[in-house]
């Protein structure tokens, strides 16, 4: 690697540059990367969910420290070897003389594209460099990270935007007495459609032309199919994969029988067993293409037995990628809410004994919440859905149980328990 330009990368970042995205909600513990704790801090997530910004922007924000960025994705790079690293460290104590690794943040952007960086890393953690990094999926899963870094890494998942993020891409208000009460709430409920149709990809929220937001998610799912899955894996039964994708992405927020799934893919030709479609989803929950939810039990056994449920990653995907006649809200809104919930660090399961609750949130030994979602809230609806609610909120002895909806905010007691109902909006916002 030339060092001419390495020096004018470096310099790039401290001159900086204009960058238009949006302050996340995703907040480092920066303080416990002080002192003797010395481990490496990765970011990973999703594809296109703003990992690189998310480093830049945490990079750009210390202000008054030794900083070291370094984009490995850069198209002027040209197959990084493992000495460009120290190259790139000799660089800068070249251009900063006075400057000490004993606390220098060193920020690497896709470094898994250089082959032993997990030694580089290792060698400045011990010299006192605070370091961040992040990859995509294809490469850098959490699993392999800590068996390459052999426990000096933390990481964190980074996720697309949550609907209180969106809202400021936007440029919407989120105080909740604004966008509950007052003059933002139109707004906001304008902005809830299109979350719920397009869901929450950065560069997706800032593209207005709908064609092109369909456009660009194909192609998204399409690369976490070919990179993360595909190549990575070493997928031999494409037909296989590419069906079952097909199937996850039309079926959000349904349980999965992958012998149901096994014995349709044979009917059309594609031979493949069970056993290879499970491991085929295990690929793609990997990649953060999708969830899958399992239904709760005491016994772990039985709990692996069951049927899981499947959430994509984000609902956009299935807006471009599934095939459909009609929008399912309630499924999106299900979708939606799970996300939601997992993202806000929640242990969740479904549940069902005769009728089924959507969400129960396990904390500690015991379940703490019960939460369904019916977004529109006619009579048969709302029936049944309270039958699955009431039945988890006694099983699991709740006193209190949420039912999710897109415009209801009231309170009513059944069988000596209170229902909260609780408009989308307030509780993606809450």
């Amino acid at each position: 690697m030339d060092k001419d330009l390495i020096k004018r990368m470096l310099v790039e970042f401290q001159k900086g540059r204009p960058l238009k995205t949006v302050e996340r909600e995703l907040k480092l513990p920066l303080e416990l990367f002080s002192g003797n704790i010395r481990k490496a801090v990765i970011i990973t997530g999703p594809r296109r969910a703003g990992k690189t910004y998310y480093l830049y922007q945490l990079a750009a924000s210390l202000t008054g420290k030794n900083v070291l960025y370094f984009d490995f994705e850069d198209e002027r790079i040209i197959k990084p070897k493992p000495e460009d690293l120290t190259l790139i460290l000799e660089c800068y104590f070249e251009l900063y003389p006075e400057t000490k690794i004993d606390g220098l943040f060193v920020f690497l952007d896709e470094v898994e594209n250089v082959e032993g960086w997990e030694k580089f890393v290792h060698r400045i953690l011990e010299r006192g460099a605070r370091v961040f990094i992040t990859g995509s999926s294809s490469k850098l899963l959490a699993k392999e990270i800590s068996t390459a870094m052999r426990g000096r890494s933390v990481s964190f998942r980074l996720d697309p935007l949550s609907f209180r993020e969106f809202l400021r891409i936007k440029g919407v208000s989120t105080e909740p007495n604004a966008v509950i009460y007052g003059e933002a709430r139109f707004k906001a409920l304008k902005m809830l459609e299109e979350y719920m149709m397009w869901g929450g990809f950065p560069e997706i929220a800032l593209v207005e032309e709908e064609r092109l937001k369909k456009f660009i998610l194909q192609e998204y799912l399409l690369t976490m199919m070919h990179r993360d899955v595909e190549e990575r894996y070493k997928v031999e039964n494409r037909g296989a994969l590419e069906n079952l994708i097909k199937f996850l992405v039309t079926n959000i927020s349904t349980t999965v029988s992958f012998n149901q799934i096994e014995q349709w893919m044979n009917s059309i030709g594609i031979r493949v067993s069970r056993s290879t479609l499970i491991e085929y989803s295990g690929y793609l929950e990997s990649a953060f293409s999708f969830s899958f939810a399992d239904k709760f039990n005491y016994s772990v056994k039985k709990q692996l037995r069951s049927l899981p449920k499947v959430y994509a990653s984000d609902v956009g995907l299935h807006t471009a990628n599934a095939f459909k006649y009609s929008k399912d809200l309630g499924r999106i809104a299900e979708n939606i809410v799970y996300n939601h919930l997992v993202n806000s660090g929640k242990d969740v399961y479904y549940d069902a004994n005769g009728y089924e609750c959507d969400f129960v949130v396990k904390q500690g030994e015991r379940i703490v919440d019960a939460i369904q979602v019916c977004w529109k809230l006619d009579e048969e609806n709302k029936a049944r859905e309270i039958k699955g609610l009431v039945s988890s909120m006694k099983k699991f002895r709740l006193k209190e149980g949420i039912v999710v909806n897109s415009d209801q905010k009231k309170e009513e007691e059944v069988e000596g328990m209170k229902i909260k109902y609780v408009p989308m909006i307030e509780f993606l916002l809450g």
